[in-house]
């Protein structure tokens, strides 16, 4: 079977030109099946719009038979943390409490339920969540900016000896997301950050903080966590690296949680130039395996057409 991936730049003009119907007809015929995440949600209960919001909603419903109800995130955490049983048995508890993760997951179900039965369901959380949603791309594109004029200087992030000779042992790109998701990681240990607030509620049940430093912390994350354990953690951090080649787009925070998708699949469909780029660059880096990404024109006169045609139909 061929496994798909939409992002919502190609499920916008399918909702809109209400070929959803077709669409799903054409994956049938070919034997295919497309998968929706959460990320896709979110981005569509962002529409202002309520008739507009609703016809994306069936539409996503429509084509992706298989949906994200087991939070791709919790999937990583539980590829971590048999990484630690590996190499730091001692950093675990004996008996940890997954009650909020299966609350999670049954939230996570239930959303998919919802919108199946009502197109024009939102989440109450959905609205209060969308300052944070702002503040959360802002420090993105701050972060990036940051990078970028660092690169162009030839600096370097200040990093303790021991860990530096960790990331001069790697490729560019290696270094960057393992520093990156380590750091990231260790907030969501040590601290309340609200950008964490997930990764925080599953991991920390697993572990026992005073058996940690963040030398050692580090360290698992440059030079002992294996890359085909959290291979989609990888492919999308590695995406926001290769975005750094440019400046800064509004989208690049909704992308990156969309490419962890391209693992486990066949094709990546995107109609965006600039992730498409990205995505590519990343399928090309050494012992990486992930969806092809094809690019598709959004503006096709008939998008049934075009999707059949980049996926050579």
């Amino acid at each position: 079977m061929t496994l798909l991936y939409f992002d919502n730049s190609v499920l916008d003009p399918i909702s809109a030109q209400g070929a959803g119907g077709r669409v799903k007809k054409l994956l049938r015929d070919r034997g295919a099946e497309a998968f929706a995440s959460t990320q896709n949600l979110i981005e569509t209960w962002r529409i202002p719009d309520q008739t507009v919001r609703a016809n994306l909603v069936r539409t996503i419903i429509q084509i992706a038979r298989d949906r994200e109800e087991m939070p791709l995130m919790l999937r990583i955490v539980r590829s971590v943390v048999g990484q630690i049983r590996h190499h730091h048995p001692d950093w675990l508890r004996p008996d940890p409490d997954l009650r909020l993760q299966r609350r999670d997951v049954e939230r996570r179900r239930e959303s998919w339920r919802q919108v199946k039965a009502d197109a024009a369901y939102v989440p109450t959380g959905v609205t209060r969540a969308k300052q944070f949603l702002q503040t959360e791309v802002a420090e993105s594109r701050r972060r990036h900016a940051a990078h970028r004029a660092l690169r162009r200087a030839g600096g370097k992030a200040r990093n303790p000896p021991k860990i530096q000779a960790l990331i001069d042992a790697l490729p560019e790109p290696e270094a960057f997301w393992r520093r990156e998701q380590g750091l990231g990681w260790w907030d969501a240990v040590t601290t309340n950050q609200r950008r964490v607030g997930d990764l925080r509620d599953w991991l920390l049940p697993y572990l026992r903080p005073d058996r940690l430093d963040t030398e050692s912390w580090m360290t698992f994350w440059l030079a002992e966590l294996e890359d085909d354990a959290v291979l989609p953690l990888r492919v999308a951090s590695l995406v926001d690296f290769f975005n750094r080649d440019r400046k800064a787009d509004p989208g690049d925070w909704g992308d990156i949680n969309h490419a962890a998708f391209a693992v486990g699949r066949d094709y990546f469909l995107t109609a965006d130039m600039n992730f498409h780029k990205a995505l590519s660059k990343v399928r090309a880096q050494p012992q990486l395996t992930m969806a092809t990404p094809l690019l598709v024109n959004r503006t096709a006169p008939d998008i049934y057409v075009e999707v059949k045609s980049v996926l050579g139909w």
